[in-house]
C-alpha cells in the first residue's frame, strides 16, 4: 500500500468483521474526517487525516507538537486497526523498546530538586464538559479530562544521580473520545543516557473493550481510571505505564528498555503558565485549543538498572493541552522549552504551513523568576516580532531521510514599548545534546518527529546566561508508506 488514503481504505474494509467492527465504526464515525456514510466506503486521504494533527496542531509548537504527534498517532491508529488484532475484549499494543547507538552527548549543567513524595491521585468518573465558548482555562478544574476529541498530558526532563550521571526524558499520554465516551490512549516515551550516549524509545496504544488483543510485550493486563475534572486530578495507567497528578503532584511511571525502569515524583513549584494569556491558542485557518503549562516541576524518584536501584533528581517540565481537531490545513512546528539557571522559563513555538513552509503564527510565554517560595514572577507573552529562531546547522536522519534544523539560535527582543522591561534582549545558543533524537517507524502513525533535549548558553544585556531545555520538531520527514501494527504493505 503506497498511500494513507489506500492504506485506510484497505484496512478499514478489513474491519467489517463480528462485532467488533461495531465499536469500530463508532469510533470512526466521530472523528471529525468522517461522513455519515459508512467508513468502509469514503476513503480517506493522509492529507485529511493529518488534518487532524493541524487542528490539534494549533495549540503551540509546544505542546501543539506533542499533541499533532500524538494526536494523529490515536486518530490514525484507530482507523487502521487490522482484523488480526480484533478478538479480545481489552488491549494494550505495545512496542518493543528501540535503542539508539551511542552517540555522542554534552554534558549539562547540575540542576537539583527537593524530593518531594506525592499522593496517589484519587479518580472520579464522568469526566466534564471541556471549555466552551472560548472561556478561560480555569484551573484546577482543567487537569482533568475534558470531552473535547484529542487531548494529552505532556513532561520533559533533566536527571542526574547520585554519582553525577545525567538522563534526560520525555513522556505523553494521549487520549481520543468519541462522543459515546470510548477512550482510545496512546502512550509515547524516551529516554537517553548521556552517560553512555544510549537512547531508547518506547509507545503504548490502549483502546478498551475494542476487540483487540495484547500484545506478548505488552506485560500486564492495562487498568484504567478515569480522569476527575471535577477534582482537576489526571490517573492514566496503562499496561505498566503510569502518568498521575492533580496540578500540583504528579507521579510518571515507565520502562524505557529490558531490565530499566524510571519512576519519578515532581511538584509544582511555580504557577502554571496560559499561553496567549487566556489559555485559548487560537492560530487561524490551523485552528485552535486550550493550552497551559506547569514550567518547573522539581523531580525526584528512582531508576532501576537489572535490578540495582539509584536515587535521580532534577527538573521537569509539563504541558496539557485539548481541543477540537477541525481544520484541514496541513501544519509543522518548531517548539521548546527552556528553564534558565535563574529561574527564568520560557516557551516559544513557531507554526508553519508544511507546502511551502508558509509561516502561521509564531508566539512565546516568558515567564521571569519567582519572587518567593511558591510564588510566581511576571509573565511577559511574546508576539512574533519579538522572537526570532535561526538554524545553525541541520542533521539527516539514515532511518527517514528527514533532513531537520539541528542547533539554533535564539533571540528575544522585548517591544520597548512594554512597561518596566525587567531587559531588553536575550540571545541564546541551543546546542543539542543528542543529535538522532528522532522518534521513527512508529508501528501505529506514519509522521516522524524529532524531539530532544538542549542546553541553552548566551547572554542578557551582556550578563552570561545558562540552561537547559527541549526542542520538539514536526514536519521534515517526509511521510512513510504506512503498514499499521507490522502488516506488510
Amino acid at each position: 500500500m503506497s498511500g494513507s488514503g489506500s492504506v485506510v481504505e484497505h484496512l478499514l474494509a478489513k474491519e467489517r468483521v463480528a462485532s467488533s467492527n461495531l465499536v469500530f465504526r463508532s469510533i470512526f464515525q466521530s472523528l471529525p474526517f468522517a461522513t455519515p456514510a459508512s467508513p468502509a466506503s469514503s476513503p480517506v486521504s493522509i492529507p485529511v487525516v493529518v488534518s487532524l494533527i493541524k487542528g490539534i496542531a494549533p495549540v503551540s509548537p509546544g505542546p501543539f507538537l506533542k499533541v499533532p504527534v500524538f494526536t494523529f498517532l490515536v486518530m490514525f491508529l484507530l482507523a487502521c486497526g487490522t482484523p488480526e488484532q480484533q478478538t479480545a475484549p481489552e488491549t494494550s499494543l505495545q512496542t518493543a523498546a528501540a535503542e539508539v547507538p551511542t552517540a555522542t552527548s554534552t554534558p549539562t549543567p547540575t540542576l537539583t530538586a527537593t524530593p518531594t513524595p506525592i499522593p496517589t491521585a484519587t479518580a472520579l468518573p464522568s469526566p466534564e464538559t471541556s471549555s466552551r465558548n472560548g472561556r478561560p482555562v480555569s484551573l484546577p478544574a482543567d487537569e482533568g479530562r475534558h470531552r473535547d476529541p484529542v487531548e494529552w498530558w505532556y513532561f520533559n526532563g533533566h536527571l542526574e544521580d547520585e554519582v553525577g550521571n545525567q538522563y534526560t526524558y520525555h513522556y505523553v499520554a494521549f487520549e481520543f473520545v468519541t462522543p459515546d465516551g470510548i477512550v482510545a490512549r496512546l502512550l509515547q516515551y524516551s529516554w537517553v543516557d548521556h552517560g553512555t550516549g544510549r537512547r531508547n524509545t518506547g509507545e503504548q496504544f490502549y483502546l478498551p473493550q475494542a476487540g483487540r488483543p495484547q500484545a506478548a510485550n505488552a506485560g500486564p493486563a492495562p487498568t484504567s481510571v478515569p480522569l476527575a475534572p471535577e477534582t482537576g486530578e489526571i490517573d492514566v495507567r496503562t499496561g505498566g505505564l503510569v502518568l498521575s497528578g492533580n496540578g500540583q503532584e504528579y507521579s510518571l511511571a515507565f520502562q524505557p528498555s529490558a531490565g530499566v525502569s524510571v519512576q519519578l515524583s515532581a511538584s509544582s513549584v511555580k504557577p502554571p503558565l496560559l499561553h496567549r494569556k487566556t489559555g485559548l491558542v487560537d492560530l487561524g485557518p490551523a485552528g485552535k485549543t486550550w493550552y497551559y503549562t506547569r514550567p518547573r516541576l522539581e523531580t525526584s524518584g528512582t531508576l532501576t538498572i537489572d535490578g540495582e536501584s539509584r536515587p535521580v533528581a532534577g527538573l521537569s517540565w509539563m504541558d496539557h493541552q485539548w481541543g477540537d481537531a477541525s481544520t484541514a490545513l496541513e501544519v509543522g512546528w518548531d517548539w521548546l522549552s527552556l528553564n534558565l539557571g535563574d529561574g527564568t522559563d520560557l516557551m516559544v513555538s513557531v507554526v508553519w504551513e508544511v507546502e511551502g513552509r508558509e509561516p502561521i503564527a509564531r508566539y512565546g510565554t516568558l515567564a521571569l523568576p519567582s519572587s518567593g517560595p511558591g510564588e510566581g514572577g511576571r509573565v511577559i507573552h511574546l508576539d512574533a516580532e519579538e522572537i526570532m529562531l535561526t538554524p545553525t546547522g541541520s542533521w539527516s536522519s539514515p532511518q527517514t531521510g528527514g533532513v531537520y534544523p539541528l542547533g539554533w539560535e535564539l533571540s528575544v527582543r522585548l517591544d520597548a514599548n512594554r512597561r518596566d522591561l525587567p531587559w531588553a534582549e536575550m540571545t541564546l545558543e541551543l546546542i543539542p545534546r543528542h543529535e538522532d533524537s528522532e522518534f521513527p517507524s512508529s508501528p501505529f502513525v506514519p509522521i516522524d518527529y524529532w524531539e530532544g533535549s538542549v542546553i541553552a548558553e548566551g547572554q542578557r544585556d551582556g550578563l552570561a546566561v545558562s540552561g537547559v531545555g527541549f526542542v520538539e520538531m514536526v514536519g521534515y520527514a517526509p511521510r512513510r508508506a504506512f503498514s499499521p501494527a507490522g502488516q506488510a504493505p
